[in-house]
């Protein structure tokens, strides 16, 4: 007894080949528009902090009459930096011991 190993769809396999590579494509292109939004997210977020530093800093070093941050501003933003230094050690520190 022999066994004939036969496609009853011929076209569907056909297909399924052209689509596998579009379906990859499309999903890569995805995952490519996705990974550069986050990238510019990084970068706006990295600017802005930047900037916020720069400004609180000059808030306390320049003289008194030259200051323009209100007591809870410059309040914020220590807040701010204390805590996302804080966090950023916590986190190593976990990573290094845990992972």
């Amino acid at each position: 007894m022999t066994t004939n190993n036969v496609v009853l769809f011929p076209k569907q396999t056909v297909v399924n080949q052209e689509v596998s590579p579009k379906e990859h494509d499309r999903t890569q292109a995805f995952k490519d528009h996705f990974e550069y939004i986050a990238i510019l997210y990084l970068w706006a977020a990295a600017i802005i902090l930047f900037l916020a530093g720069i400004s609180l800093a000059w808030n306390m070093l320049a003289p008194e009459k030259w200051h323009y941050l209100s007591d809870a501003q410059v309040t914020k933003l220590q807040a701010l930096f204390t805590g996302g230094v804080l966090v950023g050690v916590l986190s190593s520190h976990f990573k290094k011991h845990i992972g």
